[in-house]
């Protein structure tokens, strides 16, 4: 609820993942859903009496919502393009408003891994750049630089700028192989930051069946049989 606008979204998600080489694969997603946005005029502080658009007590409505996306990645990069509101136009209220915009993100990154042995034991780390473009009609596009560091699969933490508008930390645990724990923290530097404290949130995640191996674990599975089948053929020779 913001102001007077009260609105409750039901979505769900759904992607298909298939090969394009033997290291890279495209993912395709989709986002279907309701929407219902109530505007209780009744609450509204008037200054000026007699205005049409504020006339009666409450506006409501109900539509359906649809977003698509595009995922294409590879062990060490990735890019992908959405939008959301494809259906924009099927939701107004009154001859004064033309429907939801459509908003349009393209994220690309690259991952600068670093694997090393402490105390015989594989240790992983994975510095990752990436960068998010944002566009709605009619607000000017909007850039995200995100850095952020993964020690071994495990423990994460970054920074995030965006252009004109804010400063922002992320960290998280991710546990047990299907358990995910994150905190963010953003502060606006934008013409709205002496009117805030910033945000908080919390992120709990959990996959409920077992992730499929990742393209590293694939790679490093192929490596290692390889490895064994070359050590097999060197022993078997006289």
């Amino acid at each position: 609820r913001t102001g007077l606008v009260q609105n409750v979204n039901i979505h769900g998600n759904y992607a298909y993942h298939l090969n394009v080489t033997d290291s890279m694969r495209l993912g395709f997603g989709i986002r279907p859903g309701f929407m219902q946005y109530n505007i209780k005029l009744y609450d509204a502080q008037l200054a000026d009496a007699g205005d049409d658009v504020l006339t009666g007590n409450v506006l409501s409505t109900n539509a359906l919502d649809l977003g698509a996306g595009l995922y294409l990645y590879h062990r060490k990069f990735y890019v992908s393009l959405s939008m959301r509101h494809i259906m924009g136009k099927a939701l107004s209220f009154t001859g004064f408003n033309d429907g939801l915009s459509k908003h349009y993100n393209l994220i690309g990154g690259y991952k600068f891994i670093r694997k090393e042995n402490v105390k015989k034991k594989k240790k992983e780390i994975v510095f990752e750049p990436s960068i998010l473009f944002q566009y709605v009609n009619p607000a000017p596009p909007q850039a995200s630089f995100m850095f952020r560091t993964t020690y071994n699969k495990k423990l994460w933490a970054g920074l995030i700028v965006r252009t004109q508008d804010a400063l922002g930390i992320v960290a998280g645990v991710n546990l047990f192989d299907r358990w995910s724990i994150g905190y963010a923290f953003d502060y606006s530097i934008g013409q709205v930051g002496g009117y805030q404290f910033g945000t908080h949130e919390i992120m709990i995640s959990f996959v409920t069946t077992k992730n499929r191996p990742s393209l590293d674990e694939e790679d490093e599975e192929l490596n290692n049989s390889i490895f064994d089948e070359n050590k097999k053929e060197k022993n078997k020779k006289p």
